[in-house]
């Protein structure tokens, strides 16, 4: 039994694409876990994957056959990361497993668990990005209301789901 290793590779800019096709291509495993987000495009938010770490990707290899070269050479591939001299530096199991086990067969981070009332959250729409409230209550049709502090007084504003991300409450 061949023992594969996980590895970090940078990716060159807006590399992600073609290092994933072409380390395929050459029998290489990848994992390019991905986000679902909000950007502004045009000054109007617009869903899309975003990587979860983004210039990196997860490379499977076995560390015996010493392919390092290859996968450095890759297009779309800049270096695998190394920490000192002796080569690459694998990366946990445990971080991939955790990772993996956070994402669906596609790679992409499943949502956060159901939001409640009370909980700390951030928010991603474009007029209030990156505000930060707490949950006032939630509506049947995927909709929060959030308590925003705003020029010294609570104001309640209404946003889809998709919008607003949990975060740890600053209590």
């Amino acid at each position: 039994m061949t023992d594969f290793t996980w590895y970090l590779a940078q990716l060159r800019p807006n590399g992600a694409p073609r290092a994933v096709l072409n380390l395929r291509r050459q029998g290489f495993s990848t994992f390019l876990p991905q986000i679902a987000g909000t950007a502004l495009v045009r000054n109007r938010p617009t869903d899309r994957l975003k990587p979860l770490f983004p210039g990196y990707l997860f490379v499977q290899a076995d560390p015996r056959q010493g392919r390092w070269t290859t996968i450095n050479s890759t297009f779309g591939v800049s270096r695998l990361v190394t920490l000192d001299q002796r080569g690459p530096t694998p990366v946990p199991q445990s971080i991939i497993d955790a990772l993996m086990a956070d994402c669906d067969a596609e790679g992409i981070l499943r949502p956060p668990p159901a939001l409640k009332p009370g909980d700390a959250v951030q928010l991603h729409s474009a007029a209030f990005f990156g505000k930060c409230g707490t949950v006032d209550r939630l509506s049947d049709n995927e909709r929060v209301f959030i308590l925003l502090e705003c020029m010294g007084r609570a104001v309640t504003v209404n946003l889809p789901r998709h919008e607003v991300k949990r975060v740890a409450s600053a209590h």
